[in-house]
């Protein structure tokens, strides 16, 4: 999972007013990553969170994967099938 500041969606939106620091949004923001077992579910660290600045648009990134090594009609080959899907919202705190 990935989050970004989202600059133009932000503009957009009308919610770059007031217009904020450099250091209040740092760009790109990779806020959590993680690796595990799909369940299902997926928590964001409240602390992560809060790194965000309230009332601006970010980009989260959910990304999913699957790789698996198969044998061929070659017994000395194998081949590996990938699978990636992505789901992609945009997302703002607000006050």
């Amino acid at each position: 999972m990935t989050i970004f500041y989202d600059p133009q969606r932000t503009a957009d939106k009308h919610l770059s007013d007031p217009p904020v620091s450099i250091d209040a949004v740092p760009e790109p923001v990779v806020s959590y990553m993680d690796t595990q077992d799909d369940d299902g579910t997926l928590t964001v660290p409240t602390a992560e969170l809060n790194r965000l600045v309230h009332n601006k648009v970010y980009i989260l990134t959910v990304q999913r994967f699957r790789y698996v090594v198969r044998p061929t009609s070659r017994d000395d080959r194998k081949v590996g099938i990938g699978a990636i899907s992505e789901y992609t919202v945009p997302i703002t705190l607000v006050d």
